[in-house]
This record gives structure tokens, sequence and C-alpha cells, in this order.
């Protein structure tokens, strides 16, 4: 059986081996996120001061360009790191560990989420 060839990630230096959601070209989707955040700011600034937005997860490759400016060498890397560049977004000031629906996330774990958020 030959196996099907998926489209590369925008977000990967390696082959993806999940689709993206948005058919994006990854420098134009990276640069207008720069001209973005500046609109997004504005907006944050405006919300009142403990209302939280933020997704049940970080760890989505289709928002490359849109919350993730940076390519990552591969989806490990993008797990390992990513939650760092969500964090950086205007208008996330959460997020969800959805693992931890299954078993209660161990505090090394939790500490070594801490480390990739900004002080």
């Amino acid at each position: 059986m030959t196996r099907r060839r998926r489209p590369k990630s925008p977000l990967f230096a390696e082959e993806d081996p999940q689709l993206g959601l948005f058919e994006r070209d990854y420098e134009v989707a990276a640069e207008s996120t720069r001209d973005m955040h500046g609109e997004l700011e504005s907006i944050r600034d405006r919300l009142p001061a403990k209302l939280r937005l933020g997704t049940s997860s970080w760890t989505f490759p289709g928002w490359a360009g849109l919350v993730y400016r940076q390519r990552y060498a591969n989806q490990r890397a993008f797990l390992r790191d990513s939650l760092g560049e969500y964090a950086q977004h205007p208008l996330m000031r959460t997020v969800g560990i959805d693992r931890g629906y299954y078993t209660p996330v161990s505090e090394q774990d939790l500490a070594a989420y801490s480390m990739q958020l900004p002080d």
C-alpha cells in the first residue's frame, strides 16, 4: 500500500502529521500577526482587567500566523515550546491544560509550563 504524502505545515520545518485548519502563506501570515498585535493590544487595554480570554489548549498548528509567529523545527518542538509564544498574544490571558481531564498534571509538568511563561 502506498502512503499518501501530507502537505507540509507552514509552522514546522519538518513534515507535519496534522493538517492545518487554515490555508495561509506563513510569511505573509506572520507579518500580518505583527501588525495585528498592536490593534489587539488596544482592544485588550479596553477590556475589564479581570476578564480572561483563552482556549482549551495552546497546541493548534492552524494558528500559524494568527497566534504563532515563529516556525518550529518539528511538532515535538512546537508542543514543547509554543506555550511561551501563545502567552505573548495580547488577548490570550489564560489557557486550559486539556490533558488534566484524564489525570492530574504533575507538579514537575506544571513547573515546566511555568518556565515557558513570561514574567
